[in-house]
């Protein structure tokens, strides 16, 4: 198998040809391209000697860096790169070592507002009202579809519209028969207090998350509502079932145990909480290498 020179030599021949032999730029010229070459959006792709004079091709920002400025990158430099670090000179591997060679950060269009999916029951079904208190929740069993939880939003009684009581929220997992275990949590989410000046329609209790909340996968879980040992809550409930991925279910009082979720809940069956789950189906953003890692994954 034939081999090439020395490492020694071929530094010491890139160093005489002006070529930095980490990254295998030139200092003094341009990347030469010819009109066959590739265009990579406004970065032409050249086939000898990189360049990049920052007088030229860049414009100095303060405090960090440079500007961004189209900047001329070419496959011998990049394959001579690859050869210093080791790793084979794949296409992947050509597409990422592009990405990292380039000094400005690569900005996207802000995306589009995510299109949302809801789950849940209206609250004019809500035609009763349960209560909480001394730490007990009401809990409502659901599928989800996605897995980005964006909000949540249950209902209070009229008449405790200006009632400062705070309400914690939660979700657990469920067990293949549908019961949820309120010690495997998958989100323990905020206490929040909610008034309202309207004395004449329910309250919502709305819990915004930002980010959305990471479920590990679609399926069943359940929400909670948790009074926590200050103060009372009626929510209103649907009592015709009309909710058919799940059902409700009430915790016992833990005032006397720290006010945690307790675990072993009753389940109410042909009832749901009246609820409305949001959900959001969202792009996972594309991953940065580091050299080590382009190194590591492709030796």
């Amino acid at each position: 198998m034939a081999h090439g020179p020395p490492r020694s030599a071929t530094r010491s021949a890139d160093s005489a040809s002006g070529i930095n032999p980490i990254y295998g730029l030139r200092s003094s010229a341009h990347c030469s391209s010819s009109n066959s070459d590739t265009q990579l959006g406004r970065r032409p792709i050249g086939r000898r000697s990189c360049a990049v004079k920052p007088s030229r091709h860049m414009r100095r920002t303060a405090p960090f860096g440079y500007g961004c400025a189209p900047l001329p990158v070419c496959k011998a430099c990049l394959r001579r790169l690859a050869d210093f670090l080791q790793i084979r000179a794949t296409s992947e591997v050509t597409g990422t070592l592009i990405a990292l060679a380039h000094p400005c950060s690569i900005v996207s269009a802000a995306p589009a507002p995510c299109p949302g999916s809801y789950v849940g029951v209206d609250s004019t079904l809500g035609t009763v009202s349960g209560d909480i208190i001394l730490g007990t929740a009401w809990g409502e069993s659901f599928v989800a579809n996605d897995t980005l939880l964006l909000s949540a939003t249950v209902w209070r009684i009229p008449s405790e519209a200006a009632d400062t009581s705070p309400l914690k929220f939660w979700i657990t997992e469920v067990d293949s028969s549908g019961k949820p275990h309120t010690h495997l949590v998958v989100y323990e989410g905020p206490t929040i207090s909610v008034v309202s000046a309207d004395t004449s329609h329910p309250t919502p209790i709305v819990y915004r998350f930002d980010p959305p909340v990471s479920l590990p996968r679609r399926g069943p879980y359940c929400f909670w509502i948790q009074e926590v040992c200050t103060g009372y809550a009626d929510l209103l409930i649907d009592p015709h079932d009309d909710y058919l991925g799940g059902s409700l279910w009430q915790t016992f009082r833990s005032d006397f145990e720290g006010c945690i979720l307790r675990d072993f809940p009753r389940n109410i069956s042909f009832e749901d909480l009246a609820f409305r789950l949001e959900f959001c189906d969202a792009v996972v953003p594309v991953r940065r290498w580091s050299w080590g890692q382009v190194k590591e994954r492709y030796r």
